[in-house]
């Protein structure tokens, strides 16, 4: 799922005619140039209108034109259309939203003390700011190729639940003389 960035705003004074448009601009990574995202943020869209805010998926804000980097701030500008013509520009906010990130690759899982000849135990290294994109790891999933060479895998634990242990113990199907493989993500 994607994460996004809400921007809003207040109102201005509209001289006594309806607004019936906002223009949002969004600084690049430089921040030497504004732009519009309006497939997300179209200030002229009755919902965005009536609401006074707009929701920005980071995925969008990571790419051209903005290019924004782990730990930029979101900076927005806002201004107002009605019959009269456009408002003057909001000043740019010196708060807010940073951008996180997806987590860093982690190193592949080690053996761990508790493997026997019956069961398997799996330890990695919890990912810490920056390697967790500056946002608490959630889950930590799991994989094995039960055998098979690593030709298929299976999610053990953290695909479909949350799981943010440092280990993991496999007890079934585990078989005396047969190599596994195991690879884990945040």
């Amino acid at each position: 799922m994607d994460s996004a960035v809400r921007v809003s705003w207040v109102a201005p004074n509209s001289n006594y005619k309806t607004i019936t448009a906002y223009e949002i601009g969004i600084a690049d990574h430089a921040g030497a140039n504004y732009h519009e995202e309006t497939t997300t943020c179209d200030g002229a869209d009755a919902a965005v209108l009536a609401s006074l805010n707009c929701d920005i998926p980071v995925s969008v804000l990571r790419v051209a034109p903005y290019e924004l980097i782990l730990q930029d701030l979101v900076v927005a500008r806002v201004r107002a259309y009605n019959e009269r013509g456009w408002g003057s520009w909001s000043v740019d906010n010196a708060a807010g939203a940073l951008i996180e990130t997806e987590p860093s690759q982690m190193a592949s899982p080690t053996r761990g003390s508790a493997t026997g000849t019956d069961r398997l135990e799996l330890e990695w290294t919890l990912l810490v700011s920056p390697d967790d994109g500056y946002s608490a790891v959630t889950t930590y999933a799991l994989y094995w190729d039960a055998g098979t060479v690593g030709s298929t895998w299976t999610s053990l634990v953290g695909e479909d639940s949350e799981y943010t242990l440092s280990s993991y113990l496999v007890t079934e199907a585990v078989d005396v003389g047969v190599s596994y493989l195991f690879k884990v993500r945040a």
